[in-house]
């Protein structure tokens, strides 16, 4: 397994943990207490079943999201391994379904790109240009985020390799 002996180059693993946690527990915070406010005003007003359903989910996982950031910054701050585990594994859980998406995107594309002069001809034909162009927007967006999440991985099961290793050391020395 690939390890990283810093975070992004710049400081150490525990001080890249601390910001890393808090910056996913007040990021997704702010996104839950959006969704809820504003998301729970369009659910109330035009309700669908198949639309509250997808809602709470998405509620849910981040509400998960915030106390596995907290849970980590307290592992972190305590050296306990087990409060960083539930945080690896939301991030194998995000690379996997960022994959997966990418999979299907790529799967679902068609990649035939035309002569833009030769088939511009009404307005509807430039929307269908510009979407092309989203879609490899959206491709090499998602691509970046794949490779965002696999590096946190990285980073976060070096982190807890070394907490692990620190509350070794140290039980080891308490005991002689």
């Amino acid at each position: 397994m690939a390890r990283v002996k810093s975070f992004l180059g710049c400081c150490q693993l525990e001080t890249g943990g601390l910001c890393l946690g808090w910056f996913f527990f007040i990021l997704f915070f702010i996104l839950t207490t959006l969704l809820v406010v504003f998301g729970g005003r369009s659910i109330y007003a035009n309700p669908h079943p198949l639309h509250t359903l997808i809602w709470l989910d998405i509620i849910i996982f981040w509400i998960i999201v915030i106390y596995s950031s907290w849970l980590m910054v307290q592992g972190i701050k305590t050296k306990n391994p087990s409060k960083i585990q539930p945080f690896r594994i939301i991030f194998i859980a995000a690379t996997i379904l960022l994959l997966l998406d990418l999979i299907y995107f790529i799967y679902k594309i068609n990649f035939k790109k035309k002569d833009p002069q030769s088939i511009i001809k009404t307005e509807q034909d430039i929307f269908q240009l510009i979407e092309q162009d989203f879609k490899a927007v959206r491709i090499l967006v998602s691509l970046l985020l794949l490779i965002m999440s696999i590096y946190i991985y990285v980073f976060v099961d070096s982190l807890h390799k070394c907490v692990r290793e620190s509350r070794t050391r140290y039980y080891v020395v308490a005991k002689v």
